[in-house]
């Protein structure tokens, strides 16, 4: 749903942020059912890179969501985000490259290993 919402944000105007509102309150049903399941692979590392792929702003409450993570989980996120940002200085996505280093930020000195 996430998906489709940003791709929708390209072919309509959303000057009145209707689909802005309906994306975040995709969001937040996401992350919370995120919340209680991140141990299934792959799912941490799908919001992560949509997170940093995502152009229009849309996310209000990864942020939040990451400094709240128990410990085993933000270790995982840490660990993903690296990958990341090795991928993006690879490619020199200078961008993404930002918006992944401000997301490893939040997750403090959490060990990657």
């Amino acid at each position: 749903m996430l998906s489709a919402a940003i791709a929708a944000m390209a072919q309509v105007d959303d000057s009145l942020t209707e689909l802005a509102e309906h994306f975040r309150e995709h969001e937040r049903a996401y992350l919370a059912l995120l919340r209680d399941h991140c141990e299934i692979p792959g799912l941490l590392r799908d919001l992560l890179e949509l997170a940093v792929w995502e152009d229009y702003g849309l996310f209000c409450e990864v942020e939040p969501f990451l400094c709240a993570l128990p410990n085993g989980s933000a270790r995982a996120a840490a660990r993903e985000l690296d990958e990341v940002i090795v991928e993006l200085v690879r490619f020199e996505l200078d961008y993404q490259l930002g918006k992944a280093r401000a997301l490893r930020s939040v997750l403090g000195n959490v060990a990657s290993l």
